[in-house]
């Protein structure tokens, strides 16, 4: 709401006058907390919610969506979800028989920023001679949880690691948390919950492909003669002492979220570090793909109350936000932020292309 140096903030603001001065719509935001849900719950239960429309993570709108107390976005009609500035494996995704309640796209970053990727050292990979860069991996279609592992298990051999070795000292081959083997199983393009012809929602675990590819997860989760998972190392301090472990350069690899780049940067790091695509299953996997945190992957949702009279102005103004947002804010966060200004090599910006291209949710 205030102009700044920030360029993505910029963005934001140039968008909010532009929508001010062409159509007569001001955006007005009250920042309640990081779970604005939570807050709202008692009036999104009773009816009485007063705001057009909320942010929030995923994970906290699907108690409220079954509850009916968020809006069918399908029910404006002048919302046009094939629009190019709404994300579409997110419509795709997460409709349910024509339904949808969650928006996600180019009107805002923060659902970017919990994309799931694969960092990882470049000066520790250049240390033991791989044959090829990982960025030939990922182009020839070969980068796969095997390849990873094997590359890992060089390095954890090499600095003796075991699991006794603490997050606190120590040089590992992959650097994860629990979540991961959430993100690594969605990476092989496995949801837990996948639909029908119907569009209609079913436990999709219980297939020979699944059961093959968690053990391929658990296999490199639980190696702890390369892997160190934050949890089990160093229980509520763990995800700290990992992060930490990577930006002091002691992990080959570390499954994050995009929004690492940030911490890094705050960080000071003294080395060079790389993005990749999370790996394959194996090579007859047709795309690599990647997730978003369901905890911060931040999505719009309508309450229920919104009156019928104002569907059309907050569908317009929706729209407006959208297609200011790719025109203005997308640049601003993808091209200038993120590979401009985080990351030097434009291979990564090649893998971000492929990261973004190749996101899939899990109902």
């Amino acid at each position: 709401d205030s102009e700044n140096n920030n360029v993505v903030n910029e963005a934001s603001y140039k968008r909010a006058q532009m929508i001010k001065e062409k159509y007569g719509i001001e955006l007005v935001q009250e920042p309640l907390d990081n779970m604005p849900t939570i807050l709202l719950k008692n009036q999104l239960l009773s009816g009485t919610c007063e705001y057009d429309a909320i942010l929030d993570g995923v994970v906290h709108y699907a108690e409220f969506a079954l509850g009916n107390t968020l809006l069918d976005l399908k029910k404006l009609t002048s919302l046009d979800l094939s629009h190019e500035w709404w994300d579409q494996a997110a419509v795709r995704d997460m409709t349910v028989k024509d339904h949808l309640f969650y928006l996600m796209g180019d009107f805002i970053t923060a659902d970017k920023g919990a994309t799931w990727v694969c960092f990882f050292n470049k000066d520790l990979y250049e240390d033991y001679a791989f044959e090829k860069s990982i960025y030939e991996y990922v182009d020839e279609g070969t980068w796969t949880i095997d390849q990873l592992h094997t590359m890992a298990k060089t390095v954890g051999s090499a600095n003796n690691i075991s699991d006794a070795t603490p997050l606190t000292e120590g040089t590992f081959g992959l650097l994860t948390q629990t979540y991961d083997g959430v993100a690594t199983t969605l990476s092989f393009g496995q949801r837990m919950i996948d639909k029908d012809a119907d569009d209609l929602p079913y436990i999709a675990m219980d297939s020979e492909a699944h059961k093959n590819g968690f053990v391929k997860m658990f296999g490199l989760l639980r190696d702890g003669s390369c892997a160190g998972i934050a949890e089990v190392k160093g229980g509520e301090e763990g995800r700290t002492q990992a992060y930490t472990a990577f930006s002091e350069g002691r992990g080959l690899f570390q499954y994050a979220a995009i929004s690492r780049v940030q911490d890094m940067a705050n960080y000071g790091i003294d080395f060079t570090y790389g993005i990749a695509p999370m790996p394959k299953l194996d090579t007859t996997q047709d795309n690599y793909y990647s997730t978003v945190t369901v905890y911060n992957s931040f999505a719009l949702a309508i309450p229920a109350t919104l009156p019928e009279s104002r569907y059309e102005l907050v569908a317009y103004a929706l729209e407006a936000m959208g297609y200011y947002g790719k025109t203005e804010l997308r640049p601003a966060y993808y091209e200038q932020t993120l590979k401009l200004q985080k990351l030097q090599d434009e291979n990564d910006s090649r893998m971000l292309d492929v990261i973004f291209n190749n996101r899939i949710f899990d109902l």
